[in-house]
């Protein structure tokens, strides 16, 4: 959390405001916002204006229990089997609140880890990151939940963002538009929570892709009823996805 006169920083807002006096230093822009790691402010006209370029990787279907994070998207398509038995409740102990943002490890539970490969110079994550995950799913609808962390040059992981988002209102958030079982689809995330941290060379990302499957969070069985009525009697078959490699995540970065 940024240390920062917040009193004395309020009251000169009003006084702008009130007395047309100037603007503190600090909220010299519409965004103003603090670079985590480099200790010090930015300030933009835009949410937009929070990165200048970007960081592609893609999700590679080769390892076992981790995942490549690629930087080039792979010569042929190729895709990772996840099977959910929504029978079988797996309790999330990740950071999901946003506590214990630095840890030794991550708890991933069944979701699937991608790891890139260690930055060659310090690189600052900046906004909000974009996901096209492509996937074929055997129900008609799907909750998927994603984390994101820097792995430091010390093997410690920091929490940077995540998300949880229901594939049938990816599209539109006022009308639910049901996946079609056994066909690839695309599901565009891109409201994911916003950070910026200077992440110093030797760090990698990671980032941990799944279904929802927490007692702690309502159950989307994939029936296509409205979710709020379904049952654990609708949750029928487990779940079958294929997450494919060529699903392209772009990472904002402030240059």
């Amino acid at each position: 959390m940024a240390n920062i006169p917040i009193q004395k920083i309020v009251f000169s807002w009003f006084d702008h405001v009130l007395k047309d006096s100037s603007l503190p230093d600090i909220l010299s822009n519409k965004v103003n916002f603090e670079v985590m790691g480099a200790n010090k402010w930015e300030h933009v006209a835009s949410f937009n204006k929070m990165s200048n370029d970007s960081l592609i990787f893609y999700l590679g279907n080769t390892g076992d229990k981790n995942h490549p994070f690629l930087p080039k998207k792979p010569l042929t398509s190729g895709f990772i089997n996840e099977t959910v038995d929504f029978k079988e409740r797996v309790v999330d102990t990740s950071n999901d609140d946003g506590s214990g943002f630095i840890d030794t490890t991550i708890d991933a539970k069944k979701e699937l880890v991608f790891i890139s490969s260690p930055f060659e110079q310090p690189v600052t994550f900046s906004g909000s990151v974009r996901i096209a995950l492509k996937l074929l799913a055997n129900k008609k609808d799907v909750d998927i939940i994603m984390h994101l962390y820097e792995q430091r040059p010390d093997g410690k992981y920091f929490f940077l963002c995540n998300s949880v988002q229901r594939a049938s209102y990816i599209k539109n958030r006022t009308k639910r538009q049901l996946l079609h079982p056994g066909k690839i689809e695309t599901v565009n995330i891109d409201n994911t929570f916003m950070t910026c941290i200077q992440m110093p060379k030797g760090s990698r990302l990671v980032m941990t892709i799944g279904v929802n499957n927490n007692p702690n969070w309502q159950i989307n069985y994939g029936s296509g009823k409205d979710v709020g009525l379904e049952t654990l009697a609708d949750a029928g078959v487990p779940l079958e996805v294929r997450w494919y490699n060529d699903s392209k995540i772009t990472i904002p970065i402030l240059r």
